[in-house]
């Protein structure tokens, strides 16, 4: 394990530990984390119930905190509840090494190694909630039988790229709010803590605290990981107005949603927030708000839109969409909920075809059939 850490052992709350003696686990998790960041305060009892059941018995798992925190005080208090090893304050170089070496971006991670020092998992924290108690079970077979047609994770150091390069060539819908170009930055956290004395950086997106680099705008203080800056490099930006989430952000057209649900809940499918029926296929995603839409409501918004008006309510107002609806409800009634006029179901969490002043809704479902019988 000298390969990983070297000759500087690691500390536990009753001593040293030598790092060789980590060799004597069947796996090894680098538990990356912070007190400063929620996630990490949320993730730390989990594992620590994980760790101390995985090893009742006999000892299968070490962990090693890898503290981002941004002083040994505020390190060593944070320690004090965790059960496992860590690397000491002192030697933050390896810290920050093992993050580039390992590709972590984002806190809280957990990257699992064989007691060899051979890459596991990058995605043990995703692992943790996925398969719960069965995780460390998963690890140790994984370590001892991997799979031959597996391709080995690449490695994703953090890099430094040139501001005008990215001004020159950027990426298309890689923008923050007011559609200005995001650029790289390597080290966004030393900027946030010398100008506004604040060590936390969140993606904007995803929110998963950023350890140093993002892609930045500093205009307006809007950082994406690198993962969400891929979503949105691999995604379709649709520009119309009409389809947006409950908080007004554009959606983009994605066939990952899946997969990052998968990744992130432990659960590959989705509820379209318009026809709230659950959904897997490619949809539009808000990755700031978990807002979907399936493709057949997105269809029924783009078609019926421009038409809704021929829909009058009671009183003889014409319909418009309107995507913040209920969330317009649940700031005026206390609930995000809507009831279709046609079709009486109730709705939840979306937007409708609406009369604001008159309460008056039609869900996606009955739109078309309302705009039709609206032109005989």
């Amino acid at each position: 394990m000298q390969e990983v850490f070297g000759n500087e052992n690691l500390i536990t709350n009753m001593g040293e530990l030598k790092v060789d003696d980590l060799s004597k686990n069947k796996v090894i998790g680098l538990y990356f984390t912070a007190h400063w960041c929620p996630p990490c305060r949320t993730f730390t009892p989990k594992l620590i119930q994980l760790y101390k059941s995985a090893n009742s018995t006999s000892k299968v798992i070490e962990i090693v905190f890898i503290s981002f925190d941004r002083d040994s005080e505020t390190m060593n208090n944070y320690f004090e509840e965790m059960p496992w090893a860590a690397v000491p304050y002192s030697n933050q170089s390896l810290c920050e090494n093992l993050g580039d070496i390992f590709g972590v971006t984002g806190i809280p991670a957990l990257v699992i190694i064989k007691s060899n020092g051979q890459l596991v998992s990058r995605e043990g924290r995703s692992d943790v909630y996925s398969k719960n108690a069965e995780v460390v079970d998963y690890w140790i077979k994984k370590a001892e039988n991997p799979n031959p047609d597996e391709q080995p994770e690449a490695q994703i150091p953090d890099i430094e790229v040139e501001e005008s390069t990215f001004a020159r060539d950027p990426i298309e819908g890689l923008v923050c709010d007011k559609n200005h170009y995001l650029v790289w930055h390597g080290d966004v956290g030393k900027y946030y803590n010398e100008t506004l004395n604040s060590p936390a950086i969140k993606c904007s997106y995803c929110k998963v605290a950023l350890i140093r680099s993002s892609w930045h705008c500093r205009e307006c203080k809007f950082d994406l990981c690198k993962d969400c800056r891929d979503w949105v490099a691999d995604s379709k930006k649709l520009n119309n107005i009409n389809l947006r989430c409950w908080c007004l952000h554009y959606l983009l057209l994605s066939e990952k949603v899946k997969e990052y649900y998968m990744k992130k809940f432990g659960a590959d499918k989705y509820t379209c927030r318009c026809c709230n029926n659950v959904q897997t296929g490619t949809n539009l995603h808000c990755r700031r708000c978990f807002f979907d839409i399936c493709q057949n409501c997105q269809n029924s918004i783009v078609e019926c839109a421009p038409l809704a008006n021929r829909v009058m309510c009671e009183k003889g107002h014409g319909l418009t969409w309107t995507p913040d609806l209920c969330k317009k409800y649940q700031g005026i009634y206390g609930s995000a909920k809507y009831r279709c006029n046609i079709c009486t179901r109730a709705y939840q969490g979306g937007g409708s075809f609406n009369c604001f002043s008159c309460n008056y809704d039609i869900c996606t479902q009955c739109i078309t059939l309302a705009i039709q019988n609206a032109g005989n």
